[in-house]
């Protein structure tokens, strides 16, 4: 291993992407490993605050910022969750919110 400690992914994504990025592969295979599960880690975190994020405009939100283009699925499943949503009191909204937030906490700490 590369010291007698584990080392985060934090702190090896901080060794070798740079502030614009730019990623320096490590020569060392075990780094490598290493920095590749950070970057997939990073990578998945960022898809569930993306997701997190939908969930709670689908809850507060009745219309998307943005109509659709076409009537797909997309729209579909949009348009059922915010017709779903929009039927819920505003305490059971918070209640939904809440589990999301406590979700994404959850996922939040295992990162860590």
């Amino acid at each position: 291993m590369i010291e007698d400690m584990p080392t985060l992914a934090r702190d090896i994504y901080a060794k070798y992407v740079s502030d614009k990025g730019e990623i320096s592969w490590p020569e060392n295979s075990q780094e490598r490993a290493l920095l590749a599960r950070a970057l997939y880690g990073k990578q998945l975190i960022s898809t569930f605050d993306y997701w997190f994020g939908h969930a709670i405009d689908l809850i507060e939100n009745p219309r998307p910022s943005k109509s659709f283009q076409r009537k797909n699925e997309a729209y579909k499943e949009d348009k059922y969750f915010r017709g779903g949503l929009s039927t819920l009191s505003v305490e059971q909204k918070q209640v939904v919110r809440d589990l999301v937030r406590t979700i994404a906490q959850f996922f939040e700490s295992e990162d860590r």
